[in-house]
């Protein structure tokens, strides 16, 4: 058994890595993926395909991905990651049939691209989670040359009761009633896609591989037991890494950390696996347009279009544009900006859903990556990465806004954002007073200005919010008598909440008598207002995004509500990312009403 040693850190060595965004396959059934190779490295004779896992843990551990593939890079392993249908970038939802057998389709797909593109005959699928367990049943179809699995999902069944218990969980995730979906985390599996799933089992496949297989352990809870021995008793040689840092690839998106030193075991036993080999060079053009079928109201297919683009001065920010497939459309451009440190497929991949549905009626949209988000890859050694408020957002935001313009034409735009995207599209729309902007939609939005310090305690005015609804419900009354309050914490934010309302009630006092904005949220308001451009909130349950624009600007907002600048729109049953599918189709049809309603045409 070969133990693996780990490369000198392959990230530390800052060795150029090209990046090409490319789709596999062509309509309904391409994939969208990043195609890694490097400069200056010694050529291995095989190319790695990494296989992310499915829902949540998708969103979770994507950070992780452009360091993998760049990791492989700079071991001369040339990587290909890529998002299976009806994730990520690539067509497809989560209520499509056959999804399992498409997945390792997928896999088998994304092998074929891989090989091609590199010119590497020997290849290596190198996977975590549900995609180690796919890798794995994709290889006893078609045999590949090493096999890494990093805490595979080894039972179908287990994972699925993993997933109902984590969809229990959330008071508001979607329940399929008798179409029997659950919801684990914001992603949806289908009656169907539960039943494919629980017929799985890798103590079941006979993996065709022709060297050898590297189990990755995780340092979080314990490996399913069984694997190793069943690889064994079929004569496959198998390793294992003891895997650190999985449970910081897999923590809520802005507290993500890259697991780099079992990247670099990783990559170090792959070398220790390949041979040194000869360039090769191949020129298989990037397919960088895809055309597909979307089904938007009614369930109806609508053509759209999407292409990569890349935009800053130095090419190194990235977004996918959406269009309807056809001539040239009359409605303006729609740019959503990164929520969160949420790549920009948004949470519950709300993002690409609400892109597609925008684009199906009309309106372009453009949704991006701020720089040390998703793939717009930071620009110096060593940057903020996963930040919700960069302090490049409004920088960003610029560049953006110029390549719309530049290559889409110079219409007018309609700048979008949840939470912290909501702060970019507010922050946006002022630095651009040139630019032709009708509509600046703020979804949950919590914070309108951030110079770079500390965030503004927003705590005191979702408390104040939820307890409104709260105190209408027996179960709150009843947890307050079981003790499971704490009064003290709730009456001192009450407390503070209070102060806030009554400043903000001087402030506004004092506005009257001077006839002067009192604060630099009343000025940037008015500013916007006199610009007519009109603003839009979208509130969930809850949500105290219109309080705290009230409490810094109360007089600028009754005026912009009195002339119709701007607009508050109420989402029920709904969290702030939208983590349940009813919320979300609630959402995205509120958003399309209102701009129907803008824009007629």
């Amino acid at each position: 058994m070969l133990a693996p040693t780990p490369l000198t850190s392959l990230a530390s060595l800052q060795l150029p890595v090209h990046r090409q965004a490319l789709y596999i396959g062509e309509g309904d059934d391409a994939l969208f993926g990043w195609f890694h190779n490097a400069d200056g490295v010694p050529v291995r004779d095989c190319v790695a395909v990494i296989c992310p896992p499915i829902g949540h843990e998708y969103v979770h551990s994507h950070r992780s991905d452009p360091h993998w593939a760049a990791t492989q890079a700079r071991a001369g392993v040339p990587a290909l990651p890529s998002d299976y249908h009806g994730t990520g970038d690539s067509p497809g939802t989560d209520f499509d049939p056959g999804r399992v057998a498409r997945w390792l389709a997928d896999v088998r797909h994304a092998i074929g691209e891989a090989r091609s593109r590199s010119g590497r005959a020997r290849v290596c699928p190198v996977a975590i989670r549900l995609g180690a367990t796919r890798a794995a049943l994709a290889s006893a179809e078609g045999a590949v040359d090493q096999l890494v699995l990093w805490g595979p999902a080894v039972s179908g069944r287990r994972y699925v009761r993993e997933m109902q218990a984590i969809a229990q969980a959330s008071e508001l995730a979607g329940r399929g009633g008798d179409a029997g979906w659950v919801e684990p985390a914001g992603f949806v599996l289908s009656a169907e896609t539960q039943e494919q799933l629980k017929a799985m089992s890798l103590l079941k496949v006979l993996p065709q591989v022709r060297d050898a297989v590297l189990l990755v352990s995780r340092d979080d809870v314990p490996d399913e037991e069984g694997l190793q021995a069943h690889l064994a008793s079929l004569g496959r040689e198998v390793d294992t890494l003891r895997g650190s840092g999985f449970a910081g690839m897999m923590a809520e998106p802005h507290h993500t950390v890259v697991p780099q030193d079992t990247l670099d075991g990783i990559a170090g036993w792959l070398v220790a696996r390949s041979s040194v080999g000869e360039p090769m060079a191949v020129t298989l053009p990037a397919r960088e347009e895809l055309r597909f079928d979307f089904p938007a109201e009614g369930g109806h297919p609508v053509r759209l279009v999407e292409t990569p683009a890349r935009f800053g001065e130095h090419g190194t920010l990235f977004g996918i544009h959406t269009r309807p497939d056809g001539p040239a459309t009359t409605r303006p451009t729609v740019v959503l900006f990164s929520s969160g440190a949420t790549h920009r497929i948004g949470p519950s991949r709300l993002y690409t859903t609400l892109a597609r549905h925008l684009a199906a009626h009309g309106y372009p949209t453009l949704r991006c990556d701020l720089e040390g988000i998703g793939d717009s890859v930071a620009r110096e050694p060593g940057a903020l990465e996963a930040h919700p408020y960069p302090p490049t957002a409004v920088r960003d935001a610029g560049a953006v806004l110029r390549h719309v313009s530049e290559h889409h034409g110079p219409g007018e735009l309609v700048l979008a954002g949840l939470c912290s995207g909501a702060y970019t599209a507010f922050q946006a729309a002022l630095d651009q007073p040139g630019r032709p902007i009708a509509e600046v939609l703020l979804i949950n939005p919590l914070i309108f200005s951030y110079d770079g310090g500390e965030l503004p305690d927003v705590q005191s005015f979702r408390i104040a919010e939820s307890s409104k609804g709260a105190m209408r419900k027996i179960e709150s009354w009843k947890k307050l008598l079981r003790g499971q309050i704490r009064v003290r914490y709730l009456l001192g934010m009450g407390l503070r909440h209070v102060g806030t309302v009554a400043a903000s009630h001087g402030r506004t006092l004092a506005e009257r008598i001077t006839m002067r904005a009192a604060t630099l949220l009343s000025r940037q308001l008015d500013q916007l207002f006199q610009q007519r451009r009109h603003i839009a909130m979208f509130l969930a349950s809850g949500e105290a995004g219109w309080n705290i624009l009230h409490a810094g600007a109360r007089r600028t907002a009754g005026k912009g509500v009195r002339s119709g600048h701007l607009k508050l729109l109420r989402i029920d049953d709904a969290d702030h990312t939208f983590s349940s599918e009813p919320s979300r189709a609630q959402l995205v049809g509120r958003i399309l009403e209102h701009l129907n309603a803008r824009f007629r045409g």
